[in-house]
């Protein structure tokens, strides 16, 4: 009992430490699971009509390629503000003759700045960006031919905003694990074969990781 007291005294300093707002460059990142709910995908495609599918969605964080979360930012006295990177992924799982292949696997990348605040309990973070998407996708029998952005087969498809609730524990001056509990909500627009889709994705993530903070 008495080393663990001696061990909680050692760190309170630095638990302390981690809440002030100490300049510093902060670089963390993250894996997680997400979950992306139902959503209705309009498909509007040349010489045919338009029909519109209500799709369930898996995203499979631990298959490669992984979910993961980059992130830094510069804190300051009144906040972090910075850049992430969220690797996504979008996967249809109720197929239909029409929509036999829908997905978004390399990734569904979420590309925001965000501003992050302390409370007393926990950080908020909030963002605005946008989705940066590799569809890969068979509608009707046609299959996507356009290239994107350099010839990878990636697209700007549309807006994102997410919020979350983050929290860190310093292990070290210089080195934290985190959590957080995040929501995205992003407007789509994808390529496919002879025309495009249009959804909207509302996504939830709870991701955990490991951060380092660097003072100049």
């Amino acid at each position: 009992m008495r080393a663990i007291l001696k061990i909680i005294l050692v760190w309170l300093p630095v638990i302390a430490w981690a809440q002030s707002p100490t300049p510093g460059l902060v670089v963390q990142g993250s894996i997680g699971v997400p979950y992306t709910f139902p959503a209705r995908l309009s498909f509007r495609q040349a010489g045919l009509h338009d029909f519109s599918h209500q799709a369930r969605f898996a995203a499979e964080p631990f298959v490669p390629p992984w979910y993961w979360d980059a992130y830094a930012a510069w804190r300051g006295p009144q906040g972090e503000y910075g850049a992430r990177l969220t690797h996504h992924k979008v996967l249809l799982v109720n197929f239909t003759p029409d929509v036999p292949r829908f997905q978004v696997t390399h990734g569904f990348n979420m590309l925001s700045v965000f501003a992050r605040k302390d409370l007393k309990w926990a950080e908020v973070i909030v963002g605005t960006g946008v989705i940066i998407g590799h569809p890969e996708t068979r509608i009707r029998g046609l299959e996507n031919t356009r290239v994107g952005i350099f010839d990878g087969g990636y697209f700007v498809t549309g807006p994102a905003f997410d919020v979350g609730l983050g929290r860190r524990y310093f292990v070290a001056p210089w080195f934290f694990l985190h959590a957080e509990a995040r929501t995205s909500w992003s407007y789509v627009r994808f390529p496919i074969g002879g025309g495009d889709v249009r959804f909207q994705a509302l996504s939830a993530h709870l991701k955990v990781g490991t951060g380092f903070f660097l003072h100049p």
